[in-house]
Parts: C-alpha cells; sequence; structure tokens
C-alpha cells in the first residue's frame, strides 16, 4: 500500500512538472498588426514597419519610421485600441527629437489601407492608454492612403 501512495505522490508532482514546462504560454499570445507601409507624411515619403502583439494581457512591440527627412526613430508598443473603425497602436519614443515622449500608429484597414503617425503635444499623457483616449475625434477620416500592407489581427 505505501509503494502505491508513493507512487500517486511521484505521478501527481510530475503532472504539474510537465504542465509548468509546457509550450502553451497561458494567456496565449495574438497579433495585434504586423507588416510595412509606405506614405507621404509633412516630413515627406516615410516608411513604417509594424509588429505589435498582445501576450498575457500586456501589449508589446515596436513601430519603426524612416523617412526622408529627419532622423530614424522607434516606438516602443505599449498599448492598442479600436476607434472610429481605425486600430490604434501607441507608445513611447526611442530615440529622435521626440524621445521619451508618446506617438501611435493608426490605420484603418480597407483599399488602399490608410495609416497616419501621430504624436503627443505636451504636456505628455501620464499613460499610454490616455495619450490614445486624447487622439483627436474625427482624425481617422484624415488617414492617409499607403501602399503596402498593415495586417491587423
Amino acid at each position: 500500500m505505501r509503494k502505491l501512495g508513493l507512487l500517486t505522490a511521484v505521478l501527481a508532482v510530475a503532472a504539474v512538472l510537465l504542465g509548468a514546462c509546457s509550450d502553451d504560454n497561458g494567456g496565449g499570445s495574438s497579433r495585434i498588426a504586423e507588416g510595412t507601409a509606405e506614405l507621404a507624411s509633412p516630413h515627406g515619403q516615410q516608411t513604417v514597419r509594424i509588429h505589435a502583439v498582445q501576450e498575457n494581457g500586456a501589449v508589446t512591440g515596436s513601430i519603426d519610421v524612416q523617412s526622408a527627412e529627419g532622423e530614424p526613430f522607434s516606438v516602443d508598443v505599449h498599448c492598442s485600441v479600436e476607434r472610429e473603425g481605425a486600430l490604434m497602436i501607441g507608445g513611447v519614443v526611442r530615440g529622435g527629437a521626440g524621445a521619451g515622449s508618446h506617438a501611435a500608429a493608426i490605420v484603418r484597414q480597407g483599399e488602399p489601407d490608410r495609416m497616419v503617425m501621430w504624436f503627443e503635444d505636451p504636456p505628455p499623457a501620464a499613460t499610454c492608454a490616455g495619450f490614445l483616449a486624447a487622439i483627436p475625434p474625427g482624425l481617422v477620416a484624415d488617414l492617409q492612403p499607403i501602399e503596402g500592407d498593415i495586417q491587423a489581427g
């Protein structure tokens, strides 16, 4: 009887360890947006590369921007929201003149896809979500057609 109890305990521990080491990432991960776009901006032609995912409830990724005029910069993605039929992906600027402020890629799927980069006006928002909430209503109507493809979801 003692061997049966020991065997049961060993099997229970093995099951717990196998569950802890499984490839299942718990909350899972899902793509928010991925792709590359070319768009016209006040700073000349821009190339924007977006990689944003939600993993275990946290939004992460990057938006990398290169323009014909001005220095390249990246945005560390921290938040996203869907509003007015568009996907808004925001975060904190790394590098360039706007380092430390918030920026967002605002994308609307369609033929063609449309997009604009939006930058924070001072004073800075306390949170990424607060920054996205402060983006003016109706801005989606002014999105520019892009060349390329941004896949959402």
